[in-house]
């Protein structure tokens, strides 16, 4: 069976493709023509189990909270809303953060009626929601703000909340370090059990710098790193999540140690490092959803260079002696 697409235009990766079959929706965040157009694939298919996911945050909370009007011949490989919250809002990924003794930079929490704080610059200055923020657009919008003084910090704020954001607001002391201080970790806990089954850590090497994309990977060596696979464990035990996590991490030399930023409650962008190492992401979700199988822990990873970028821009991006 061939992989779908429901977008409402057809992007470079798969114009033309003759291993995607593409479904148009003029408006992918609405319900109700989501549901029309898999009504369509379940006629044009309708011996095959499904498994739907969302590419962005957007989509991934659009599953969550319609999944029970799905049919049954598709799989929501996601938790259920109250974990999703509990793990995606980033106030409240801070909260289990505090109650597990995992490190998390400093951090106050704003509203539209509260707008001080008291941390030193610089800071940065980010939504709690991701997803009440992703659909806004405006002049000088940027997926997080980095602050040098309190004025640049004030003009910031009430510029997000003039255009129509409404939740909370993280306000943080800024990590000092590079890009390649920054980590991200993909992680597995399988629905039938509960248990961790894979853990696979990327060293940034170059992080997107377009303020719409800060955050996203564009480089990074896929390695082992101890560091962070106690703090991973504990955060997703005490949460009850199943499914693919993703966590943001930095490097923090102040600290010695490192510090969460956020967990995404789905793969990545850049999670092709992960089928890369070994570990196909395909294989997981089959597995553990479609089949009901019993899924064996990830021992083993191979070390590789992911990179998106042409090889003379990487080299010329990164110091030789970071990739050695």
């Amino acid at each position: 069976q061939p992989s779908v697409v429901i977008s409402p235009y057809q992007t470079g990766p798969i114009l033309h493709s003759r291993i995607v079959d593409h479904y148009l929706q003029a408006s992918p965040m609405d319900i109700d023509q989501l549901l029309q157009t898999l009504d369509q694939i379940d006629r044009d298919y309708p011996e095959a189990e499904k498994l739907i996911f969302g590419s962005d945050d957007c989509y991934v909370e659009l599953l969550v909270e319609h999944r029970h009007r799905f049919t049954e011949k598709w799989q929501v490989p996601y938790v259920e809303r109250e974990t999703y919250d509990q793990v995606t809002v980033k106030s409240s990924f801070y909260e289990l953060c505090q109650q597990m003794g995992v490190s998390y930079p400093r951090t106050s929490i704003l509203n539209s009626d509260n707008r001080r704080f008291s941390l030193g610059f610089p800071v940065i200055v980010k939504p709690a929601q991701t997803p009440d923020y992703q659909t806004l657009r405006f002049e000088g919008k940027q997926k997080v703000y980095i602050c040098y003084d309190e004025q640049e910090a004030s003009e910031k704020i009430a510029l997000i909340y003039k255009n129509g954001y409404s939740g909370e607001l993280i306000v943080q002391e800024y990590i000092q370090g590079d890009d390649q201080t920054l980590g991200i970790v993909t992680a597995y806990v399988a629905k039938k059990d509960r248990q961790l089954k894979l853990l696979s850590y990327s060293n940034v090497l170059v992080d997107d710098p377009t303020p719409s994309a800060i955050g996203n990977s564009l480089a990074g060596i896929v390695r082992r790193e101890p560091e962070i696979e106690e703090s991973v464990k504990k955060l997703l035990a005490a949460s009850d999540f199943y499914g693919f996590a993703t966590f943001d991490v930095k490097y923090d030399q102040a600290r010695d140690e490192y510090v969460f930023f956020e967990l995404n409650g789905r793969l990545g962008s850049s999670n092709y490092y992960v089928t890369a190492s070994g570990n196909n992401v395909a294989r997981y979700y089959v597995e553990d959803f479609i089949f009901n199988r019993e899924i064996a822990e990830s021992t083993t990873a191979e070390d590789i260079l992911y990179t998106v970028l042409p090889k003379p821009l990487l080299l010329h991006m990164v110091a030789k002696g970071e990739l050695n």
